[in-house]
């Protein structure tokens, strides 16, 4: 898997196991950079394209942008959508007890509004789904901000399908053995990551074979 952009040379090559690391030094071009990709993670148009094997790929459904690592929603509307219906596909077996209970809400909702002087009605069928929405199921989150990133990182490609993961200035806000973890469980679990770094950091505390560096210094030359 690809991501170029086409005012770049560069060509940012995912492979899994590797952790990429893209350092732009120019904090101007940084901020202009980050504010384009995400805006075309977002759905929007841009420079960007990302592939594999040569087919284009749609950045919003294949890409996550995590910018603010303190504000991740794990139960997001996406993957709660997602977890209602794969529970309500796990209900399979259980068809004619779930229907026979849907039988009897709606028999007694009918009832109900049959009483009202003025004609009411029920404007739809109540299926599985809404009842799994009204129960309100969500995963359950945790005060630690690694495990909640871990977590999130780990849904959106169970659930979500997403392939590629981008951060911003990752490893300032984790000790060093917390990044170390962090590095190895995206290696170990073989994730597509890219770390967008806004100064040289030499001292990344895993094996630096397992690093691919690219490097876009102060006077916007491509390293």
């Amino acid at each position: 898997m690809k991501l170029v952009n086409s005012n770049l040379e560069m060509i940012i090559d995912f492979e899994k196991g590797y952790f990429q690391l893209l350092t732009i030094e120019n904090k101007s071009y940084y901020r202009k950079f980050i504010y384009n990709l995400i805006n075309q993670i977002e759905g929007n148009e841009g420079n960007f394209c990302l592939s594999n094997n040569d087919k284009i790929l749609d950045m919003s459904k294949q890409m996550v942008a995590i910018s603010d690592i303190f504000n991740i929603d794990i139960n997001s509307k996406k993957i709660k959508n997602k977890l209602i219906s794969i529970i309500s596909n796990e209900v399979k077996d259980s068809y004619d007890e779930i229907k026979h209970l849907i039988d009897n809400l709606e028999n007694s909702i009918d009832a109900v509004i049959f009483d009202f002087e003025t004609p009411i009605y029920r404007k739809k069928d109540i299926f599985f789904e809404d009842l799994l929405k009204l129960v309100d199921i969500e995963f359950e989150k945790t005060d630690d901000v690694l495990d909640t990133l871990l977590n999130y990182i780990e849904l959106c490609s169970n659930y979500l399908s997403v392939d590629v993961f981008v951060f911003f200035n990752l490893s300032i806000f984790f000790t060093e053995s917390e990044f170390e973890l962090f590095c190895e469980e995206m290696i170990k679990k073989e994730y597509y990551i890219l770390d967008i770094e806004s100064e040289i950091r030499d001292c990344f505390p895993i094996d630096s074979s397992r690093i691919v560096r690219y490097i876009i210094d102060i006077d916007l030359c491509e390293i």
